[in-house]
């Protein structure tokens, strides 16, 4: 009899021994889902292991098997174990996480293996000369490929300056080994041309993997990686789990970005999972970016990843100027306009030499805020203790958490005056206050509030933006990186305030991230581009920096202050968040855990605990305790407690959220 182990999805995390019914003895493999009996109920699981030696304790037969092939290989059983590890989670909830919606959700479903052969390589040329500088980090990752050795490299590139295409000669490379490749983006709406440089390149070895696929594209998508006929995968973080046995080359673009780290579930950084995944399979991590994070940058100085630096643009083009323009100083002179007089001159004349404008606002809506401008109340979500955003288009009020929405109330709730306004800026009011300007002008918006979420309606917006249809597009972050339109030689940054103004210790960061970064989108075809920044603190030094192109000096600046309050990479970060529906309760558990964890655990720092910043999201408040470790030694023996800890509250009827190197501090 054969005997098989199997971890269920259950809340412990706890492998357990059954025998395997003869009718399913010669289906059995390791690696395949199947349920089982949990005292009286069924439960679902994957299969870890095979024994052929009865254990000293009776057991239960396995009940089903359902697929035909293993979901999971050795490599990918032994990469979410670790990842598991890493962050302290169940392996069950990370082997979930690991699979497309329609293998992880449902049951019975059968795998089919497609006859099909995979196409072969054929090698297309770069659509331009490769610089000395491409040519050199080539170089040096096709000799890291060659050696089959784990290497993670930093390319850390100015805005055009032809990264994309290292990757793809990277890629090619690993594949001429017969290695295949897994390509990261950071959001959906990137996907457009770089599919279409995929594509161009590699034609139908490329699998798309990203949450904008249907369940049923996705599980497709899966099933041609996983019997071998796509070898090159592209997506967002969740592709990191596709299913390649032969692993060359990981490659994450624009590796600063936030959308890396998962938030919901489980919470996890692309990255992270990357460099694990790399390290098992021995593949080469190629990271790539105009502004690496801080500590990313701090770990390539530090030898610990190949520092590639490419300083100039592909043909030696300008990087544009940045002018910035002081809005404290606007007002004064008497402008009351969002757009500043320097501004709104140069989207004139650029319209009129039959050129493009981009501008960028990263808040959503018409305005921030509708106020009374009698007594100063902020009409808010019932829900969540977040004002609400006010939208033209439906004309309601939205919270941008929870989406609740309501009517703008006819008078004050306070003082019972009819003073309610909206105050403050988001992309419609842009879009409303640029058609002033001109009625001739074509204008399009570009948000979460336009985009459905279908790759579709992101490529025709940019397809209509290339072939010159619009004249000026106006969006939030969605349209700040990664895009290449040529005739697009004005940048208006609406309000560079808006990331400053976080309360997060990486304001300073993302703020020179987003600059430059959305400076980037211009002067990228044959006339040099020209960059409008607004701000209300033209002397701060993340905007210094970025003006001047001078990421060292940033680096500089921003290590010192990141070094003064021990925060990383000098330390390591673990967010602990209590949530709940009594504010009372809330507060007592958190104050509770906090002194446990104080307590016992002298070798690490703790803050809080104290409410969040956004203190109450759909009806659940919020306290948070930080937690600040020097080495990761001493988290681990602090975080395998931290559940004991809580469980010893009596009573509760919170939840606790963990979060590891957290990203979003709100």
């Amino acid at each position: 009899m054969k005997y098989v182990k199997v971890i269920l999805d259950l809340p412990f995390d706890k492998i357990l021994t059954y025998h395997v019914p003869v009718s399913l003895n010669d289906k059995v493999q390791i690696g395949m889902r199947c349920s089982a009996p949990v005292g009286k109920r069924k439960c679902q699981g994957f299969i870890t292991g095979i024994i052929s030696k009865s254990p000293p304790f009776p057991t239960k037969p396995i009940i089903d098997i359902p697929d035909e092939i293993p979901v999971f290989s050795d490599a990918m059983f032994k990469f979410t174990k670790e990842l598991a590890e890493y962050y302290f989670m169940p392996w069950v909830k990370v082997l979930k996480a690991a699979l497309p919606p329609a293998l992880s959700n449902k049951k019975g479903l059968r795998l089919e293996i497609d006859s099909k052969d995979i196409p072969t390589l054929s090698y297309q040329q770069p659509p331009y000369s490769l610089s000395k500088d491409q040519k050199d980090a080539i170089s040096q990752i096709h000799s890291s490929i060659d050696k089959k050795e784990h290497e993670i490299f930093l390319i850390h590139g100015v805005t055009g300056s032809g990264k994309t295409e290292i990757y793809l000669e990277s890629i090619f490379h690993s594949l001429k080994q017969k290695r295949g490749a897994i390509f990261l983006v950071p959001e959906i709406s990137l996907t457009p041309q770089m599919i279409k440089s995929f594509k161009d390149r590699f034609g139908e070895r490329l699998a798309l993997y990203h949450s904008g696929l249907t369940s049923s594209q996705r599980r497709n998508e899966w099933l041609r990686i996983k019997t071998g006929k796509a070898d090159i995968v592209l997506g967002v973080r969740s592709a990191i789990f596709a299913p390649l046995e032969n692993l060359g080359v990981i490659v994450i673009d624009e590796s600063h970005e936030t959308t890396y780290s998962q938030q919901e579930k489980f919470k996890f950084s692309a990255l992270q999972a990357a460099f694990i995944r790399g390290k098992l399979q021995k593949s080469v991590v190629i990271m790539g970016s105009a502004t690496p994070s801080i500590e990313t940058y701090y770990h390539a100085k530090k030898n610990k990843y190949n520092l590639i630096k490419i300083t100039s643009r592909v043909d030696n083009k300008q990087l544009p100027e940045i002018i910035v323009v002081d809005m404290n100083k606007e007002k004064m002179e008497g402008n009351k306009n969002i757009m500043s007089r320097r501004l709104q001159s140069a989207i004139k004349q650029t319209i009129e030499q039959g050129e493009q404008v981009i501008l960028f606002m990263n808040r959503r809506g018409f305005s921030s805020v509708v106020m009374c401008l009698i007594c100063g109340h902020i009409e808010k979500c019932k829900n969540c203790k977040v004002s609400l955003v006010y939208h033209t288009s439906s004309n309601m009020l939205i919270c941008h958490h929870c989406n609740y929405s309501t009517e703008i109330p006819p008078i004050c709730p306070r003082c019972h005056r009819s003073y309610l306004r909206p105050v403050g800026i988001g992309t419609q009011r842009v879009e409303k206050e640029i058609k002033k300007l001109s009625s001739d002008f074509v204008v399009q918006r570009m948000d979460s509030d336009i985009i459905t979420g279908k790759s579709t309606t992101h490529k025709k917006v940019f397809d209509d933006f290339l072939e010159k249809k619009i004249d000026i597009l106006v969006g939030t972050q969605m349209i700040a990186k990664g895009l290449h339109f040529p005739d697009v030689t004005l940048v208006g940054i609406i309000s560079a305030d808006t990331q400053l103004n976080l309360p997060n210790f990486r304001a300073g960061e993302f703020t020179f991230q987003l600059l430059t970064q959305v400076a980037g989108r211009a002067g990228r075809g044959e006339r040099t581009g020209k960059v409008v920044v607004q701000t209300h603190y033209p002397e701060h030094y993340s905007i210094r920096s970025a003006v001047h192109y001078d990421f060292e000096k940033f680096y500089e600046n921003e290590l010192d202050f990141r070094k003064e309050l021990n925060y990383p990479p000098f330390s390591q970060l673990v967010s602990l968040t209590i949530k709940g529906s009594s504010e009372n309760n809330v507060r007592k558990d958190a104050v509770v855990l906090a002194n446990m964890l104080k307590q016992n655990n002298k070798a690490v720092e703790f803050i809080g605990p104290g409410p969040c910043p956004v203190d109450k999201i759909r009806n659940k408040y919020r306290w948070r305790i930080i937690i600040k470790s020097k080495n990761r030694e001493n988290l681990n023996k602090l975080m395998p407690n931290l559940k004991d800890y809580w469980n010893k509250i009596p009573h509760k009827q919170e939840t606790l959220s963990i979060d590891l190197d957290p990203v979003d501090m709100l």
